[in-house]
Parts: C-alpha cells; sequence; structure tokens
C-alpha cells in the first residue's frame, strides 16, 4: 500500500525541484545535527540534493522515531502553486527497516 505525501519547506529547493521527473526515487531521511529541528526529517532526490521536509506532524515522524521503520518514496507530481512555485508530492511505502540517517553539514 502507498500513500500519497507532500513536501514542506520546498520554496527553499526549487533549482533541485525543477529538475526532478515523474517517477524519480527519492529518500526518506532522518537529519541529524539539524540546529533548527532536531527530529527533522528530509526528503532526497536521487542526485543528492534537498528538495523538502516531512511536515513535524506527520505520521512518517512517528513511523521514524518511535517505531524504527522507513519508507521508500518516489515523485508523483510536482504542482505548480502559484508565483512560479513547484510543490512536491510523494507516492511513500512502509519499509521495515529503520530510516537512514544523513547529518546536516553532508547535504547539498
Amino acid at each position: 500500500m502507498s500513500y500519497s505525501v507532500s513536501l514542506v519547506g520546498t520554496t527553499h529547493y526549487q533549482p533541485s525541484i525543477r529538475m526532478l521527473r515523474r517517477g524519480n526515487s527519492v529518500r526518506i531521511c532522518r537529519k541529524i545535527g539539524n540546529p533548527h529541528d532536531k527530529d527533522a526529517i528530509v526528503a532526497v532526490s536521487s542526485g543528492g540534493k534537498r528538495i523538502g521536509y516531512i511536515a513535524r506532524d506527520s505520521w512518517i515522524q512517528r513511523l521514524a522515531y518511535e517505531e524504527a521503520k522507513s519508507c521508500s518514496a518516489f515523485l508523483t507530481d510536482t504542482p505548480n502553486v502559484g508565483d512560479g512555485l513547484l510543490a512536491v508530492v510523494l507516492s511513500v511505502r512502509i519499509s521495515p527497516e529503520p530510516m537512514e540517517i544523513v547529518h546536516y553539514l553532508n547535504l547539498k
């Protein structure tokens, strides 16, 4: 079963988002060392670039931090939300393995 999830914070990553194509795989990772949010979960393109974050109140937060599970994801849409900005919508599937961890300073 897969779930549709929209990312937040995408206004900061528009150049990376514009390079994405429908069906591209996206890594969902716990992001340690983030001075703004110690529990951040970042979405990273297959090219290693940040494209946004999972919302703090998302069920994916519970999945990662309480159940020690991860998810696989791929891009389903990048709708225009006005002023030339693109949103990001992913199709997400739950995986039993622990979520990948990336360090804040190691992301582009």
